[in-house]
């Protein structure tokens, strides 16, 4: 790069877990050249935003989070059930009030994310959103997809023709 006059930018937290087959190179540069550190957060505009975005990078979570409490932006439920029912019922509002936003739901579980997917599909049919079942063999197994629904594919895949994203 030096010797091309080019100007080499890393970006990156050397304390994320790496990839097995990384290596820790991004530490491995970091440690041999130096590095600066960014600590000013950006992305969210309010006080209370900024210092719970450290906290959490800190892992103060418990105090991040009483932030977003305080904030009236933290519902509780008494149930699973009723937890997940709250997030898709937000997930459907956000929607319908803003359609050509993009709306996302999030869960750590995989039977979450199932649970969650199966209420949001079952109201997208009702609402006459989604055409006709299709099934698809898969690396998992056999899955229904529906006309008109959104995958996300998570790599690169030359048979198949598409590109994770």
């Amino acid at each position: 790069a030096h010797e091309a006059g080019a100007k080499v930018v890393l970006v990156g937290d050397p304390e994320q877990l790496q990839a097995i087959e990384a290596g820790g190179a991004f530490r491995a540069v970091a440690e041999r050249v130096g590095s600066v550190e960014i600590t000013t957060v950006r992305r969210q505009r309010e006080d209370w935003q900024q210092a719970a975005t450290k906290e959490l990078a800190t892992g103060r979570t418990d105090r991040a989070l009483g932030r977003y409490e305080e904030a009236g932006l933290v519902r509780g439920h008494e149930t699973l059930d009723e937890a997940r029912a709250g997030v898709v019922r937000g997930w459907d509002k956000a929607r319908q009030a803003s359609p050509e936003d993009s709306q996302i739901m999030l869960a750590h579980r995989r039977v979450d994310v199932r649970a969650l997917n199966e209420a949001a599909r079952g109201i997208r049919r009702d609402a006459g959103e989604l055409g006709e079942d299709v099934l698809v063999s898969t690396a998992q197994g056999e899955r229904v997809f529906a006309e008109g629904e959104r995958v996300y594919f998570l790599r690169n895949d030359r048979e198949m023709g598409v590109k994770n994203g």
